[in-house]
């Protein structure tokens, strides 16, 4: 998997997503889980709201272990 940056493509569909932020045009400096939904990616954390703005890249979370 690679990094896709928001301004080439979003998502297609719902899920769940790893992104990056900046931060004063530092890229790469936060990264977090977020999902998803009606053309924005959402924080899981209803304190913190993600500027759509800073956002810079996403990727799908990678599969899970098998055991």
């Amino acid at each position: 998997m690679e990094w896709i940056k928001v301004e080439d493509r979003l998502p297609e569909n719902y899920g769940e997503f790893i992104i990056t932020t900046t931060n004063e045009g530092v890229t790469n400096q936060f990264v977090y889980q977020a999902f998803y939904d009606c053309g924005e990616f959402k924080s899981y954390d209803p304190r913190e709201e993600f500027i759509q703005a800073s956002i810079t890249h996403w990727m799908p979370l990678p599969e899970p272990p098998k055991e």
